[in-house]
């Protein structure tokens, strides 16, 4: 019998549609981009959902959801009527809570309730980090034994070093507002580099907007978005990539970043330690001078940039995330 496969996503993100190629080689895939509306356009649209599902899972196999959150109840419900394989991907905000800046997806009862449904009741929980379902359950409870990390794989021959490197720290974000600058540590980020005025800064992904919200030092040097090829030629050159998130998933920019022979250094937050292990410097606490003190001991590291490649290279391969799908498919 010929499967088919409901994608749900609500983010047009590239880390999530690289799953759809993935999924196509065990059978038909329907993409459904589910839409982030509040009040009244909210109801309708998940009335129209709700009928979607119905006529999709008529047919359906299995079901994909990026994100436990209000848009994953409905195909986990629906799942167990109709036989449908269920499974949720966690991957950063859904395995949060913090209130302080209204951030995750258990900040009100409504979000709350649907994404203890999904992860409770879906066939599989599918964290990209194990430190995030470690989370999920302090937020969710105590899960049945449907828990698989899944991390990404990466594909070296995209990301790699080829230049010098060159004295300088650099993070990347698209930010626009407080909150995203909080959350990625972007704040944070600024204040080591004003308590670091010998050295150089960056960060890429800055917007005229986000650029209004922010202090800049004369050491810090700001870029908007840039194609992967610009991005890995600046990571090239580069020697450290900080972290300083206070919130994450498995970040994927750290992981191109050791491809690319960068020092990695990051918070104690989601899949950071995973990802760095000992080829780089977690801060055990996010504070100014344990910063400083991991940037100094990293620029004087020789060789600390092409053990966190090979780190990479062994723990996330570029097949890995697909192979590891396809165990899950033909169980």
């Amino acid at each position: 019998m010929e499967r088919h496969i409901v994608l749900v996503r609500m983010l047009d993100a590239t880390f999530i549609k690289k799953d759809i190629p993935i999924l196509e080689k065990y059978g038909k895939v329907t993409d459904v981009f589910y839409k982030r509306t509040k009040g009244f356009s909210f109801v309708i649209d998940w009335l129209k959902s709700f009928f979607l599902f119905l006529n999709l899972f008529r047919k359906a196999t299995h079901v994909f959801v990026w994100f436990a959150d209000y848009h994953a109840f409905l195909p986990v419900f629906l799942g167990k009527f109709f036989g449908v394989k269920s499974n949720v991907i966690i991957a950063g905000y859904d395995a949060a809570h913090i209130p302080e800046i209204n951030y995750g997806a258990y900040t009100n009862p409504l979000r709350a309730f649907c994404t203890k449904y999904a992860v409770r009741n879906a066939d599989h929980v599918l964290p990209v980090a194990s430190n995030l379902g470690v989370k999920l359950e302090k937020l969710a409870g105590p899960l049945k034994d449907n828990l698989i990390e899944i991390p990404f794989g990466f594909d070296s021959k995209n990301w790699f070093c080829d230049t010098a490197k060159e004295n300088t720290v650099i993070t990347t974000s698209i930010f626009e507002t407080e909150r995203r600058i909080k959350i990625k540590g972007l704040d944070f980020f600024i204040e080591v580099a004003k308590a670091m005025p010998a050295y150089q800064f960056i960060i890429i992904g800055s917007t005229p907007k986000g650029e209004k919200l922010i202090e800049r030092p004369k050491n810090l040097r700001l870029h908007g978005r840039m194609s992967s090829n610009e991005l890995r030629t600046i990571l090239s050159k580069s020697k450290i990539y900080a972290q300083f998130s206070i919130s994450e998933g498995l970040p994927n920019a750290v992981i191109e970043a050791m491809l690319c022979e960068c020092i990695p250094i990051g918070t104690d937050v989601g899949g950071i330690p995973d990802i760095i292990g000992d080829k780089g410097f977690v801060l055990e606490k996010r504070t100014i001078e344990n910063a400083k003190k991991a940037i100094e001991n990293a620029f004087i590291s020789d060789g600390l940039g092409k053990a966190a490649r090979q780190r990479v290279l062994k723990k996330y391969p570029a097949n890995k995330r697909e192979k590891m799908i396809g165990e899950l498919m033909n169980q």
